[in-house]
């Protein structure tokens, strides 16, 4: 929501301005999908919510940092590998890790990393250039 008006800052007032998003937007992302899996891969943005959970609470997805740090010493659920972002790898690592069969895909491209795409059959990945080089007068993300 706060794309379509920059004076939105938390989610609560978001809940009260749905109407500034277009009807087919709504729709749109009412029907995206929260992770994806395919060949005992998955595909996800935040995580799974728990190590344990078949079918984690819908923000978990999203927001959850859990599966990363529990990527740390274990492997997590039966997926061969699983592919997420949110958490900027350590230091602001410009290379994918790899913790046990989770990839972390985020290299902190909203702060001013990189972006990374991977080949999630050959763990080949390619990378932009740093964002502050391909947009000088952006100041990318701040909390």
């Amino acid at each position: 929501v706060q794309a379509y008006d920059s004076r939105i800052k938390s989610p609560a007032q978001a809940a009260h301005v749905r109407h500034l998003v277009p009807k087919q937007h709504n729709e749109f992302l009412a029907e995206a999908m929260l992770y994806h899996v395919e060949d005992n891969m998955a595909f996800t943005h935040g995580g799974f919510g728990s190590v344990q959970a078949d079918i984690p609470p819908a923000g978990g997805y999203s927001w959850d940092r859990m599966m990363w740090m529990a990527a740390q010493t274990e492997n997590i659920l039966d997926f061969d590998r699983i592919f997420i972002g949110h958490t900027a790898t350590e230091s602001y690592s410009l290379e994918p890790v790899k913790r046990h069969n989770v990839w972390n895909l985020d290299q902190g491209a909203g702060w001013n990393g990189k972006l990374t795409l991977m080949d999630a059959y050959t763990e080949e990945y390619w990378q932009s250039d740093l964002v502050s080089s391909l947009y000088p007068d952006e100041l990318g993300r701040r909390d």
